[in-house]
């Protein structure tokens, strides 16, 4: 078996083959609803109307039934892989040669197995877990005897309170899974991040953002932003003197009903990967995981682990789109 790059002429033929395994896989993990699926292929196909993607380098067999389409624009990243087997190290070799020492973010979803010959023996990190429930199915029971909480329109005042202390938590969590990164950086670019999504506040159109509250107290704050039948959790929290109650999991309960008013079918989020406190509070809810995204870290990898095969085809980039 000789693996190589694409050539222009495959591309046609091929690309269909791949944006449909790309969509079957998401679809049986969760991670893509099938009333979008039909969208997200024709985006994806979209992209191949002149040739290989702008930054794109595709390998694949003799036959184009295995692949490995890398993406080097706007950061390195496995788009897709199909690959049985891996004996001689010819698929390992190729990755590692557009790879060139850096990192590269690759998806995972659960059930799929379909690249697990090339990535299983690769060192790589876990940085975030995608996770989603049916509203149906989110509920929670609290114990007898807990605090009751509710959920009310947060204030423009305590807007800044509930994003400094997220985007500190969240800064240090992705600095655990991010070696050598800051986490004070980190947390400055997320609430940059939240003030350019919120750009009205807590009035920005299509966003719920709520606080968490006890009869007598604001113990946190929770922020959805609502698209069609879906919502997309952006932060949970609840501050720390008031954890430790089921308040966590009331709020998700106490939004769901929110959101079920909005005509909102699905909840997705994303947690980082370290961060096992909330994906707890997630699990026992009913949110289920939909896809693990890793970063490959090549470095790791011995000059012996990097392959030697004479059998890998590695021309210039041939993109023409």
């Amino acid at each position: 078996m000789l693996v190589r790059e694409i050539t222009a002429a495959e591309v046609a033929t091929w690309a269909p083959r791949a944006v449909d395994h790309m969509t079957r896989i998401r679809e049986a993990s969760g991670a893509l609803r099938c009333e979008v699926a039909e969208l997200f292929s024709a985006r994806i196909l979209k992209t191949f109307r002149v040739g290989v993607p702008r930054g794109s380098r595709i390998f694949v067999n003799d036959n184009c039934t295995q692949w490995l389409w890398v993406k080097e624009r706007p950061k390195l990243a496995v788009v897709d892989a199909k690959i049985d087997t891996d004996p001689h190290g010819q698929w390992r070799e190729a990755l590692c040669t557009v790879l060139d020492g850096r990192e590269a973010e690759v998806s995972f979803f659960p059930g799929d197995q379909s690249a697990a010959a090339l990535f299983d023996a690769l060192p790589h990190r876990e940085v975030l877990r995608h996770m989603s429930v049916s509203l149906p199915r989110l509920g929670f029971v609290p114990a007898e005897g807990a605090e009751a909480i509710h959920l009310r329109t947060m204030g423009a005042g305590e807007l800044g309170t509930f994003l400094d202390a997220v985007c500190e938590s969240l800064g240090r969590h992705e600095a655990n899974v991010n070696p050598g990164s800051d986490a004070r950086e980190l947390a400055a670019k997320n609430l940059a991040e939240c003030e350019r999504l919120l750009s009205d506040g807590v009035s920005t159109p299509g966003h719920e953002v709520c606080a968490i509250c006890t009869d007598t107290r604001t113990i946190g704050g929770i922020w959805a932003e609502i698209d069609g039948h879906c919502a997309f959790l952006w932060n949970l929290y609840v501050y720390r003197p008031y954890r430790g109650h089921g308040h966590s999991r009331a709020a998700l309960v106490a939004l769901a009903e929110r959101l079920k008013a909005e005509g909102v079918r699905h909840i997705n989020l994303r947690v980082v990967a370290d961060n096992f406190a909330a994906q707890a509070i997630y699990d026992s809810v009913g949110f289920a995981l939909t896809e693990r995204t890793v970063m490959l870290e090549p470095a790791r990898m011995s000059a012996d682990d990097a392959g030697s095969s004479d059998s890998v085809a590695v021309p210039g980039d041939v993109a023409v789109g």
